[in-house]
């Protein structure tokens, strides 16, 4: 797979007269919990020649496509990517740290981290992972057999929430380097559902966790409370521009 994924790149590079500075694998995969059937989520930073981004044609800024063979890619142009950084985006800051990467240009990885450090809005990452665990809870985990794919992806987003609000830095991207915030009781439960799941289907359900649907529920409000006590803090514009600068690529 890894030899189909970088044909891919290569050949959206080619054909598309773009460089891709960064890529690797999001969600599941890069969390470590994905399902036998699982997609792989390939998400990528690219650039294009400065001519080519300032035409009156010049086109979308975002690149989605259709899911084929199990790949499933999609990426931002540089100048979209740090516009998301400096509003701390979540998954852009999570792509930047996943431990799969099938592609980069180190020095820019480098400057990228070091962006997303400095500049971390600890209310704007905390909130991104609060409100992802809270849609999962509307939608997911209102099912009468919730899957156990939802259940996974409220407990991570909950815990990445509180990693956030408790140290002000980005979450792990893997999903065992954040259970030690769990009490026994409920890593027990999280530890079952992760054995589970290594068999199971994307869809397939756990049935109803009750542990889980408590302590999910009992943090997500008590992070509301504390979110909305962070400080507002917008980062400076000037280093995202002058990072925009330094990697435009000039004719």
């Amino acid at each position: 797979m890894t030899d189909s994924i970088q044909k891919l790149l290569s050949d959206l590079e080619s054909e598309r007269r773009l460089e891709i500075l960064y890529a690797c694998e999001s969600g599941s995969r890069a969390w470590g919990f994905h399902s036998p059937d699982s997609d792989y989520d390939i998400r990528f930073i690219y650039r294009r020649p400065v001519k080519d981004c300032y035409l009156v044609t010049s086109g979308s800024d975002t690149i989605e496509i259709p899911i084929k063979d199990d790949l499933d890619p999609g990426g931002w142009e540089l100048r979209k990517a740090l516009g998301l950084l400096a509003k701390s985006n979540g998954a852009l800051i999570e792509w930047l740290h996943s431990p799969i990467v099938y592609r980069a240009n180190e020095e820019f990885l480098k400057e990228m981290r070091e962006l997303a450090r400095d500049n971390l809005s600890r209310r704007g990452l905390a909130n991104h992972y609060r409100g992802m665990a809270h849609r999962v809870v509307e939608t997911g985990l209102k099912e009468e057999s919730p899957s156990g794919k939802a259940y996974l992806y409220a407990v991570r987003a909950t815990l990445a929430a509180q990693h956030v609000i408790e140290t002000g830095t980005p979450p792990p991207v893997e999903f065992s380097d954040l259970l030690h915030y769990l009490i026994p009781e409920d890593r027990e439960a999280v530890d079952f559902l992760l054995e589970w799941k290594k068999t199971a289907g994307e869809k397939d359900s756990p049935e109803r966790m009750s542990t889980i649907d408590r302590f999910v529920k009992e943090l997500l409000e008590q992070f509301g409370r504390i979110c909305d006590q962070l400080p507002k803090d917008p980062p400076s514009q000037d280093p995202f521009n002058e990072m925009l600068h330094r990697w435009t690529l000039w004719p």
